[in-house]
């Protein structure tokens, strides 16, 4: 279920572009539509923004909050509602969609807090680097005070531009463009499952690894069919 995570790498550079060219002219504070997110918009918004300190620069975090809102743009609109607390404080529990307060926002499922060396071996144009490109990557992978998915990922291209070879250049961008295509991918068959498989997914990409057992046992035997399906279609794991 990791695979979920990979979603808030899409389209990051063009965010990270365009919030660079717009930062200058930009307040340094939560966006105006902050009260009228989905509660898990509003959450990683406080979390980007809570040790800002005035005067400071905040490209940074205007990129990520930036991802953010592209983020919530991808939702249909019926599933912009704000989530319930229950979602988050019944990591165990499942209720039908007949039964819960709102629709699940992250039907998309929005993570960025998850470092990329977490998701998979080490990429095969590194294969052949020696020992201190490496860990000159491994560390952008897991520095957690990254504030977003998209800033990690143009930091990763300027270390790739900066230290590869060509042959590993060239291994690297084919890497980059099978990530993007698997992302696509997976964006397209997360929108073709239902909201109660939605929530599911929401429930376990939340939760710790070794939690997920104990939660995928208390969903519905339809619920666990469709997740199992979505798993079998989604084909070739994201790099």
């Amino acid at each position: 279920m990791w695979v979920i995570l990979c979603l808030l790498h899409y389209s990051a550079f063009n965010i990270l572009h365009q919030s660079i060219a717009t930062s200058v002219s930009r307040p340094c504070r939560l966006p105006p539509e902050y009260n009228q997110m989905p509660d898990f918009a509003r959450e990683k918004l406080r979390h980007i923004w809570e040790n800002y300190k005035s005067g400071e620069s905040c490209v940074a975090e205007q990129i990520a909050t930036d991802v953010i809102l592209t983020v919530v743009n991808i939702f249909p609109t019926k599933y912009r509602h704000a989530v319930s607390s229950e979602i988050y404080s019944s990591r165990y529990g499942y209720n039908s969609v007949s039964d819960r307060v709102s629709s699940t926002p992250e039907n998309e499922a929005v993570y960025d807090e998850v470092p990329i060396s977490e998701t998979f071996e080490l990429p095969e144009f590194l294969k052949d680097a020696n020992k201190d490109i490496i860990n000159n990557f491994t560390k952008l992978w897991n520095d957690r005070n990254i504030p977003s998915e998209g800033l990690r990922e143009e930091m990763i291209h300027l270390l790739a531009v900066s230290l590869l070879t060509r042959n590993q250049l060239t291994a690297y961008n084919q890497y980059m463009r099978e990530r993007r295509r698997c992302q696509q991918q997976l964006l397209l068959h997360m929108r073709q499952i239902s909201d109660e498989a939605r929530k599911a997914l929401n429930i376990l990409a939340y939760a710790e690894p070794d939690e997920w057992f104990g939660i995928v046992k208390n969903f519905p035997r339809n619920i666990r069919l469709e997740l199992k399906d979505f798993t079998r279609r989604k084909g070739v794991k994201c790099v």
